[in-house]
């Protein structure tokens, strides 16, 4: 039992203004019909095709608009709000179409919930049903019945693929990909069983990429000699083969309940309802499902002194099918305490079995200070006449050619700059007047002494801002959102397949095939900007 490391498998944002439309896809945003904030996670689906999106984040979604002239309906559901019905065509192609939805009535219950057996009953499981049922004999009976409610013969999903970082409020280093998951059944070993295949695979230019953030983990900080610069705080990686999307997958502790997946679930069957402090909360809706609502924290003798977990589940009154597990672990000092990596999975009904929605993981992760875009070096070239600036990383040519972005003074005095040149990778020339040119040559001796400077509004090639710490957290996600579940599909040999040991980028993507008509639900971006 981990008490003083915190192990994860390893290989929001604010509101936008203005959207770049894209008169090709229909933009929508589900907010709640009360407060107006995002309504994240939802689901949106075409209701004849049978097919669709989950919203993300802030609450966003794309559908192509060549769905309108077949006369379509969105069907958009979400645990807590009553499921709404709108016609594809009265969405508008041209702007942002923001979407209200109702919260559905929550009913409250006592800790325990009344049987609706007679004592003495016997359930499908053969053990006698109890008078009234607690937290843990729920979830205890939810786990017992995963083999029941979902699909322990092959099937395969087609799903929307994303990893990205969040920098202050920013996407950063956005990778997407369409992908196709063949898993052979919840008996079965996820890990060496289920087989992928790759239809896609893009980076997103349309937001930044910083390299520095890129790196892989080697989980040392920075005041530990031959760091890479790029650690987790407080927590111990495992290498456990296999690319992002495979290693997300294993995150699903539904999926996987028989293995290890994460402090401090650990092995899901076995170990959860000993590892936490359990409470029905209540009842919540999806749609017409009425759902148990049960919360729960980490136990100390699981989490240990600096850690501590909780979330909540929602489990299907009538069969125990459990929709949806949210889990949030943090570590705590005497300072602060810090969301360590957030997992949110959730199932929906399909055909009678329980089938992917989407699983979304993201996780804190800092990068050393020498990692901060700095000047390293001034010196005044009397040949040059100007002052030569070095940094460390190569910067950004429009704003570092701007001379508005320096002020310097010597003794008060400002020098005012005639003009900014980047030359090489990491110097800039920067040229006074000539009046401010005569001011240096006759105090040439003391400039190291008199002279002050600032350089501001500076990025650098990877959109950092110079003179500002990347040892701040980052949070890094990777998510993947259903598209359409197929229950019973044979063992794949139309594509194909990936390698699950090698990154998604270098994987060989497989054409499709006429019959898979899928794409990529992209974040909203603002026109000008992130």
């Amino acid at each position: 039992m981990l008490k003083r490391h915190v192990l994860f498998l390893l290989l929001l944002i604010s509101g936008f203004c203005a959207f770049a439309q894209n008169s090709s896809v229909i933009t929508g945003r589900l907010v709640d019909e009360q407060s107006g904030e995002p309504v994240p996670f939802a689901t949106v689906k075409l209701q004849n095709l049978l097919m669709g999106v989950v919203s993300n984040a802030n609450g966003d979604f794309q559908i192509p608009s060549k769905y309108r002239d077949l006369d379509e309906f969105l069907v958009i559901s979400c645990i807590g709000y009553v499921t709404r019905t709108i016609p594809l065509k009265e969405l508008n192609t041209e702007s942002l179409n923001v979407i209200r939805v109702k919260q559905s009535v929550t009913v409250l219950e006592s800790v325990t919930v009344r049987s609706r057996k007679r004592r003495g009953d016997q359930d499908r499981d053969g053990y006698q049903a109890p008078k009234s049922y607690s937290a843990e004999r729920i979830v205890a009976l939810a786990i017992k019945a995963i083999k029941v409610n979902y699909p322990q013969d092959p099937y395969s999903y087609i799903g929307y693929y994303r990893d990205y970082q969040l920098k202050d409020t920013s996407y950063i280093n956005l990778n997407e990909a369409i992908v196709e998951i063949f898993d052979r059944g919840f008996s079965t070993n996820d890990q060496t069983d289920t087989q992928l295949s790759l239809f896609e695979y893009r980076k997103n230019n349309d937001f930044p990429r910083d390299s520095a953030a890129s790196v892989p983990y080697d989980n040392k900080p920075s005041y530990v000699s031959h760091s890479k610069n790029k650690y987790i705080p407080n927590a111990k990686l495992s290498s456990w083969g296999g690319n992002e999307l495979s290693i997300l997958r294993l995150h699903d502790a539904i999926r996987n309940n028989e293995i290890f997946s994460y402090s401090f679930v650990n092995v899901f069957n076995k170990e959860f309802v000993q590892n936490h402090y359990l409470k029905l909360e209540g009842e919540t809706m999806l749609d017409t499902i009425r759902l148990y609502t049960i919360s729960f924290e980490s136990r100390y003798a699981a989490s240990g002194p600096r850690n501590f977990a909780k979330g909540k589940l929602y489990i299907e009154k009538n069969n125990f099918a459990i929709h949806k597990i949210e889990y949030a672990a943090f570590n705590k000092t005497m300072r602060e305490t810090q969301l360590m990596y957030d997992i949110k999975v959730e199932y929906v009904r399909n055909n009678g079995k329980m089938c992917l929605n989407y699983i979304s993981f993201n996780n804190g992760f800092r990068l050393a200070d020498n990692a901060m875009f700095k000047v390293i070096d001034i010196v005044y070239d009397k040949a040059a006449h100007a002052f030569i600036l070095d940094f460390n990383t190569e910067p950004e040519e429009h704003s570092v050619q701007n001379k508005e972005n320096y002020k310097f003074s010597l003794r008060g005095r400002p020098i005012n700059m005639r003009m900014a040149v980047k030359t090489g990778a990491r110097k800039v020339f920067l040229y006074p007047d000539d009046a401010s040119a005569g001011v240096l040559e006759a105090n040439a001796n003391s400039l190291s002494s008199a002279l002050k400077y600032e350089v501001a509004n500076v990025r650098d090639v990877n959109n950092r801002q110079l003179d500002v710490s990347d040892n701040n957290t980052i949070f890094q996600f990777r998510e993947l959102f259903v598209q359409r579940c197929a229950l019973h599909d044979p063992v794949p040999t139309r594509y194909s397949l990936m390698k699950k040991d090698v990154p998604l980028e270098a994987n060989q993507a497989t054409a499709p095939g006429e019959n898979v008509d899928f794409w990529m639900n992209s974040p909203l971006k603002t026109k000008g900007g992130n």
